[in-house]
C-alpha cells in the first residue's frame, strides 16, 4: 500500500512538473517574460517590439507601484509559476495567469538565497501576428485587480 501511494505521489508530481515545463518553454510565455523585464526596466524601445497595440503599453505609464514592489533590495533571482493558460481553438490567442516571485536581500544584508520575497500575479493576453511572432495585447497585475 505504501508503494502504491508513493507511486501515485510521484505520478502527480511528475504530471505537475511536466505541465509547468511545457507552459514555461512555450514561445508565448517567453515573450511575456521578455515583455515584463522590459516593463520593469522601462525600456520603451524594447517594449514596442513585444506589443501589439497601445493597450499593452499602458502599464508603462503607471509603473511606480511595480518598481516599488520589485526594488526593495538586491534581487537574487526571480521565478514564475503558471497558474493557468487558456488557448483559443485556432492557437493564435493565449491568456496567461502567472505568479512571479522575486527573492531579494534588504539593503545592508547579503545572503545566498535572499532573505525576503515579493510576489505578484500577472494577467497577460498574447496574440500571434501574421509573421508568427507572439505579441502582448493586454497586461494587468494583481495590485491593480484588487
Amino acid at each position: 500500500m505504501k508503494n502504491l501511494l508513493l507511486l501515485i505521489l510521484i505520478g502527480v508530481a511528475g504530471y505537475w512538473g511536466w505541465n509547468q515545463y511545457q507552459a514555461q518553454s512555450s514561445p508565448a510565455f517567453k515573450r511575456y517574460t521578455q515583455y515584463f523585464e522590459a516593463l520593469l526596466e522601462e525600456d520603451r524601445a524594447e517594449l514596442k517590439d513585444y506589443v501589439n497595440g497601445s493597450e499593452a503599453l499602458r502599464p508603462l505609464y503607471n509603473n511606480a507601484h511595480r518598481k516599488a514592489l520589485y526594488s526593495q533590495g538586491e534581487e537574487k533571482f526571480a521565478y514564475y509559476h503558471v497558474i493557468s493558460e487558456q488557448r483559443s481553438p485556432n492557437g493564435y490567442l493565449v491568456q496567461l495567469r502567472v505568479k512571479r516571485v522575486q527573492r531579494f536581500d534588504p539593503p545592508g544584508e547579503d545572503t545566498f538565497y535572499g532573505k525576503k520575497s515579493v510576489s505578484d500575479v500577472h494577467y497577460v493576453t498574447l496574440k500571434k501576428d501574421d509573421s508568427g511572432e507572439w505579441k502582448v495585447t493586454a497586461f494587468e497585475d494583481s495590485t491593480k485587480k484588487q
